[in-house]
């Protein structure tokens, strides 16, 4: 994984993600990270994201990608960072939920 944080494969068949297990991940970073590479599984299976080398597919329409920062301008990562945040507050919230539970 180099230096990123996750990686995902999705097919028809199957899907999986990869964490860089090199970071000391807090556990609602963990869920957004997770989280921002689901919704990369859901662009391949609804949305048919395709990457390659130095182009993708996206929403039927081709990009070019020559360099790293038109990869992360990019509307499905501009999308998947969008759910971040969102994940991270899930996460958060669903614990104090159980942490109440446990307290009652």
């Amino acid at each position: 994984l180099g230096h990123y944080d996750g990686a995902c494969f999705a097919s028809e068949f199957e899907s999986y993600i990869q964490i860089n297990y090199a970071f000391d991940w807090s556990e609602p970073d963990l869920a957004a990270v997770v989280g921002h590479e689901l919704v990369h599984v859901y662009q391949t299976l609804h949305c048919g994201l395709e990457i390659e080398e130095k182009q993708a597919r996206y929403k039927n329409k081709l990009y070019r990608l020559w360099n790293e920062t038109e990869y992360w301008l990019s509307p499905w990562e501009i999308e998947a960072r969008g759910y971040e945040d969102y994940f991270r507050w899930y996460w958060t919230k669903s614990q104090a939920r159980n942490m109440e539970k446990i307290a009652a």
